[in-house]
């Protein structure tokens, strides 16, 4: 089955919603979106905790996530090449 923007909007929306979940239940983020804990954390869960400071939509996060994970894939195949 190939996969629209619809669908993948929709499931980048629903993994964005639990991550956000996630980090609540563990108590790294508070409901209003403040950092609890100072620890590492990927680059991911960094824009979701940081989404209401600088007023980020789910589509910015997801940009930004997409702009690393090309950029490192492409200096891996760069490397490799």
């Amino acid at each position: 089955m190939r996969m629209t923007n619809d669908m993948l909007d929709v499931f980048y929306c629903q993994v964005i919603a639990e991550r956000r979940q996630s980090l609540i239940e563990e108590g790294r983020l508070n409901e209003s979106g403040d950092l609890t804990k100072n620890k590492k954390m990927a680059f991911h869960n960094l824009m979701l905790i940081n989404q209401q400071k600088y007023a980020l939509s789910n589509e910015d996060i997801r940009d930004e996530v997409d702009t690393f994970m090309f950029a490192g894939h492409d200096t891996t195949s760069s490397g490799m090449g």
